[in-house]
């Protein structure tokens, strides 16, 4: 045996990796939701802000994921 004391998988946290990983995917895809519903352009206001509104929703996902 490698390891003397047993822990279980789901007593570990995850930590802020996934909170960041959460945000990014948030903002890239609040980003793009603006090209898709009205044909935006992606650099445009829109995108921005959609995308700004997807971090925020990806950090509050990830810190809901990462908790124990």
């Amino acid at each position: 045996m490698l390891t003397v004391g047993r822990v279980p998988a789901d007593h570990l946290s995850m930590g802020r990796g996934v909170i960041g990983m959460c945000a990014l995917f948030g903002s890239v895809v609040g980003g793009y939701v603006p090209v898709l519903l009205w044909h935006a352009s992606s650099l445009g206001v829109q995108s921005l802000l959609f995308g700004a509104v997807g971090a925020v929703a990806g950090v509050l996902v990830g810190a809901r994921i990462s908790e124990p």
